[in-house]
């Protein structure tokens, strides 16, 4: 029979046991993995800028002939569609005027042809003077055309919108009197809007025209935009000391936009190439720039160049195995050859996608 004594002091002791085999264990840190592998993301250029009218998306309003505003149905900053009213002109009466006579001259003209052929007829007016006649109603024709084209028929004329667009400004009031061509408005095209964004003279060599953008705004507010370089200026803005580029928006991207918006803009100007791996994963301290790798369930130093960034992606240079794992959380409390356990939660995730990639 067993000693009851023993049994129970051997029960007493199990659990300082226990505890002494957790105290032994080799410690070890949890952290997460992604595979290491190569690609390339965007190098990009920053600038900052805001929206407006591209240089040849704009049109002055104006009317050929002389007159009154009588009303205006649009202000600043209004958006409007084609044909929509902006402003009801009437006619100044000495236009009216020299309209009428047009007809009446029209008129005249076109009865004396009718009776110099009569008299041809009769043999009692010459083919010439025929010919006199017609060249007198094609003129009072062409006289009238022209009236008739400037809006000279009409004493009271309401101006509309040739395309879908945006009122930049407006130069008249109602009951202002105009003469003949003077400006009533300005629009901007709705589908036509750039980012005039500044670059450090120092940069200009690096854009390229056609050069994929990629705008952000700078509230916070609004969607991100695409775009690309239209054009880059020969000089610098003596107001900003920076040299402009445009940046044209496409039809989609020009729809989202307002005017005088601001935007960062991310301009492509190259590729970084290498290890693609989590901003993370790289740590810089006494040994210099590197990353670890796991190997046999141990950490292992990889030392790194860092050759560029884009979003959460690091581009990295160095001695990497493609078959290991990159720790990407949890590396900075890693050492040279320390255990590490996965965490089975987040444990080899894909690397994290650059800001500028899309899916």
């Amino acid at each position: 029979m067993r000693n009851p004594i023993l049994i129970l002091a051997a029960l007493a002791l199990a659990p300082g046991l226990a505890l002494g085999a957790e105290v032994d264990a080799p410690p070890s840190v949890l952290v997460t993995t992604v595979p290491a592998k190569q690609g390339s993301v965007p190098e990009t250029l920053p600038a900052y800028g805001a929206v407006e009218p591209a240089p040849d998306g704009t049109a002055s309003i104006s009317l050929l002939l002389a007159g009154q505003v009588v009303k205006l149905h649009v202000g600043p900053g209004q958006s409007v569609h084609k044909d929509d009213p902006l402003a009801d002109f009437g006619a100044d009466p000495t236009a009216i005027a020299a309209y009428d006579q047009a007809v009446s001259a029209l008129a005249a003209t076109r009865q004396d042809r009718t009776r110099t052929a009569e008299l041809l007829s009769q043999q009692l007016a010459t083919r010439a003077q025929l010919t006199q006649a017609d060249k007198a109603v094609a003129d009072a024709q062409s006289a009238l055309d022209a009236l008739n084209r400037s809006g000279g028929g009409k004493p009271l004329e309401t101006v509309r919108a040739p395309f879908d667009g945006i009122v930049m400004s407006v130069a008249v009031g109602p009951g202002d009197r105009l003469q003949a061509s003077a400006p009533l408005m300005q629009l901007a095209r709705a589908d036509q809007l750039v980012v005039a964004a500044g670059v450090e003279p120092s940069e200009r060599a690096k854009l390229v025209v056609g050069a994929p953008v990629h705008l952000d705004p700078l509230d916070g507010n609004g969607p991100a935009l695409d775009g690309q370089v239209a054009s880059v200026a020969g000089l610098i803005d003596p107001k900003t000391r920076l040299v402009e580029a445009l940046i044209r928006l496409p039809g989609d991207a020009a729809s989202q936009a307002l005017p005088g918006t601001g935007y960062r803009a991310r301009i492509e100007i190259g590729q970084f190439k290498g290890w693609l791996v989590p901003r993370e994963a790289v740590l810089s301290d006494g040994e210099g720039t590197h990353l670890f790798q796991v190997a046999d369930s141990r950490a292992k130093s990889v030392p790194v160049k860092v050759i560029g960034a884009a979003g959460d992606t690091t581009v990295v240079d160095g001695p990497l195995d493609a078959a290991k794992p990159v720790v990407a959380t949890g590396s900075y409390q890693l050492t040279e050859g320390v255990a590490v356990r996965l965490d089975v939660g987040l444990a080899d995730q894909p690397n994290p996608k650059p800001a500028d990639q899309k899916s």
